[in-house]
This record gives C-alpha cells, sequence and structure tokens, in this order.
C-alpha cells in the first residue's frame, strides 16, 4: 500500500495492482477457514514522488512547480516534507512550491518525506535551466564610408536569429549609424537580447 498505489501480490501471482491516489487507513481480508490461516510478510512503505506543474525544463527566469503526487486532492500522510532544490535553497512542509534558480545548469532537486510513523523515503529528479544570453560586445565607432560586422559571442545549434533591421542570421554587416538589436530563440524557446550602438568617430582634421 502506497499514496498512489495498491498492489497485492500472492505466490508471486499479482492479484491486485491500481494506480490513484489512496488515504491512509487500514485493510483486512475474509476467508472461510479463518482459524487455519496466517497472514505474513505485509509491507508497507511511504512513498515520495511529486510532478512538475509546469516543466522540469523552464528558461532561466522562469519558476520551476513541484507538487506531491495526491495531496492535490486533500490527502496528505505526511508529518515532515522537505524540498532541496540543488542550489542550496530548501523549503519545508509544503506540498508544492515554486522555485527560480539564479543560472543555468543541471540541478538534482529532491523530495524528502516523512510520515506519522516515523518511515521516511526521499527521490530525487533532475531538473535543467536554459540559458541563451550572449554579447554582441561594446559599442563601436566607423569612420563614414566604412562597414563594421556584429556577430554574438556565442552560438548553439538550433538557435534562431531575428535582428531588428531585419536580418535572420548570426551575423550582419552595417554602415548605418544607430541601434542594432539581435534577439536568440534556442532550441528550447528560451529568448536572450543585447544591443550594441554603431556611431561615426569624431572628425579630426
Amino acid at each position: 500500500y502506497q499514496t498512489s498505489h495498491l498492489k497485492l501480490t500472492m505466490d508471486g501471482t499479482t492479484l491486485l495492482d491500481i494506480p490513484g491516489c489512496f488515504n491512509p487507513g487500514k485493510f483486512g481480508f475474509f476467508n472461510r477457514s479463518q482459524a487455519n490461516v496466517t497472514y505474513s510478510n505485509f509491507i508497507y512503505t511511504p512513498m515520495s514522488d511529486f510532478k512538475f506543474v509546469t516543466n522540469d525544463s523552464v528558461c532561466l527566469g522562469q519558476s520551476i512547480a513541484p507538487d506531491i503526487l495526491c495531496t492535490s486532492t486533500g490527502i496528505n500522510p505526511y508529518q515532515t516534507i522537505i524540498w532541496s532544490f540543488g542550489d542550496g535553497a530548501t523549503t519545508t512542509n509544503v506540498t508544492s512550491t515554486q522555485h527560480t534558480y539564479a543560472s543555468a545548469g543541471i540541478y538534482n532537486l529532491k523530495l524528502y518525506v516523512q510520515d506519522y510513523l516515523g518511515c521516511a523515503d526521499s527521490v530525487t529528479k533532475p531538473v535543467q535551466i536554459f540559458d541563451p544570453s550572449f554579447s554582441l560586445g561594446n559599442d563601436t565607432s566607423i569612420c563614414p564610408s566604412s562597414t563594421t560586422t556584429f556577430s554574438p559571442n556565442n552560438t548553439n545549434v538550433g538557435d534562431s536569429y531575428s535582428w531588428n533591421s531585419g536580418e535572420n542570421t548570426a551575423n550582419i554587416t552595417k554602415g548605418i549609424i544607430g541601434d542594432y538589436i539581435l534577439t536568440i530563440t534556442d532550441a528550447n524557446n528560451c529568448t536572450a537580447k543585447d544591443t550594441v550602438n554603431l556611431s561615426y568617430m569624431p572628425f579630426q582634421p
């Protein structure tokens, strides 16, 4: 018996296997030869598991939202709940929570639970945070009738590019002064933006 699973096996044969959400409680059996029957080898285990309300992979700045399975139905058999997000942050005694990571990477999100009997369990799942941030470098000055090329300092397979000047390539060459803004969208649909200014050098006789 678990919070989200009922399973009964006898002599190697599975008689009952039902997923769902179940309140803590008791169970019993009825038979026609009670005096000659011995019940044994019953195992009770708490079960810690959670799902993501949003996704387990998000863009930097977005929050992950883990939720303990079945507790949204009003079932909460746990006395102690500890969420460890893998970046040093923790939160306790809530069945659902949100967390925003400060930098990109893969983190191990761990849920630890303990019930009123003192039985404990934990589960760990990876969380990935994507960040397509880049830089176009410093503002640039050129002589009139000259050109310069702008390009992001890092690119990845699957990135798409959108310049405010209309181009959809990573690199552009320009000789008209003004601000040039590049928006990069990565394969995970995360976006980042940077701006660089192009000006003319002061005239020096």
